[in-house]
């Protein structure tokens, strides 16, 4: 009977009229279980009076249908957007060259400051909370060039679906039952219906991509919008298609962003009518924090690429200090793996440009 419900009945079902023989057949593994376990036949009665409550719930066909999507994106939506992502987002390809990482094994945990007004002193807290304040439905995050605002985004991707066993979990991530991601650069979105397609393409071939809109929109979805400073004409019509749909429901968005347009993307949200919090992302100043970066990548890179973290501890630290970002930490690493024996002569900034330039001509 397990099988007839979850397989037979479930697993063929194509349209939401299938909920009835799923019932009955709900209904004959609970009469079966009274029977195995001797329960008494009121209590059997009352459980199946409650199983038939919750049908009445969604017995209108255009309940039924809504409920049945969402039934489909958390199971075959979920799965196929796990397989997509991690044929994508699995390995990190490193900055020189074709070798690759585990794209979790070297995610270093980030903190993010809390902006306040200017009378107030800035907080900060771990990336690992950015979901915790239950009031912030739309996130906002601002990093410069290379601080870690789409690492930050695609290792959320990658904790959702449980793609690699990464040590660093997100609080709350587990309430939010589906995630959208979206790139503002893309050129091959044009409308909302195009980033539901390319996530769950399989669920809105079956269904169609607005009823699938709908049932993101009611499943506490978590909305990835990456890179807001990259918006192009198609891509700030996406933006403000998914602002004005998500603003409504139980949801969580979160936008990252340069500096250089995060007045604008500000601005843009308070048009629209919504409030958000406002986060940036903090540097990698002190010391045991960059040894720590490193560490991942030099336990974790290819074979021979070592001696990361013995090298940057023997710098100066005035030239430590110029590695404050993880684009400057991951660049570093590259200078030890190509240019080891020149790792002592970086005594000044004129050193490091050279050096650096050497790296990229």
């Amino acid at each position: 009977m397990r099988n007839d419900v979850m397989h037979e009945v479930a697993g063929s079902a194509v349209d939401p009229y299938k909920y009835n023989k799923i019932f009955k057949a709900l209904h004959d593994v609970i009469d079966e279980a009274g029977n195995v376990y001797s329960i008494p036949a009121d209590e059997v009665t009352s459980f199946k009076t409650q199983i038939d409550g919750m049908w009445d719930e969604v017995r209108t066909d255009n309940e039924k249908a809504k409920a049945y999507c969402r039934l489909l994106l958390q199971t075959y939506g979920n799965i196929e957007a796990k397989a997509m992502w991690e044929a994508m987002l699995a390995e990190e390809i490193l900055l020189f060259g074709d070798d690759k990482v585990e794209r979790s094994k070297v995610f270093h945990s980030l903190e993010l400051t809390l902006q306040k007004p200017k009378d107030q002193t800035k907080d900060k807290i771990s990336y690992t909370e950015l979901l915790t304040a239950r009031n912030d439905k739309f996130i906002v995050v601002i990093g410069d060039s290379g601080s870690g605002k789409s690492t930050l985004a695609k290792n959320l991707v990658i904790q959702h679906h449980g793609i690699s066993d990464a040590e660093v979990e997100m609080s709350d991530l587990k309430n939010h039952n589906l995630l959208l991601y979206y790139e503002c650069r893309s050129v091959s979105t044009k409308e909302f219906t195009d980033v539901v397609e390319e996530n769950f393409e399989n669920v809105c071939q079956k269904l169609g991509p607005k009823p699938v809109i709908q049932g993101i929109s009611e499943s506490n979805p978590l909305i990835l919008i990456d890179g807001y400073d990259e918006c192009h004409k198609d891509s700030y019509k996406v933006v403000q298609q998914m602002v004005n749909k998500m603003r409504n429901y139980e949801c969580r968005v979160i936008i990252t962003t340069r500096p250089s347009a995060a007045d604008e993307l500000k601005d843009f949200l308070k048009r629209e009518g919504v409030k958000f919090q406002e986060y940036e992302i903090a540097e990698i100043c002190d010391l045991d924090d960059q040894l720590r970066f490193l560490e991942n990548y030099e336990k974790h890179a290819p074979p021979g690429a070592e001696k990361v973290v013995k090298s940057f501890s023997s710098l100066g630290r005035d030239i430590q200090k110029l590695f404050v970002r993880p684009i400057n930490l991951v660049l570093f690493c590259h200078l030890v793996w190509n240019f080891p024996e020149k790792i002592n002569d970086l005594k000044s900034h004129a050193a490091v440009a050279q050096v650096t330039y050497d790296l990229t001509s």
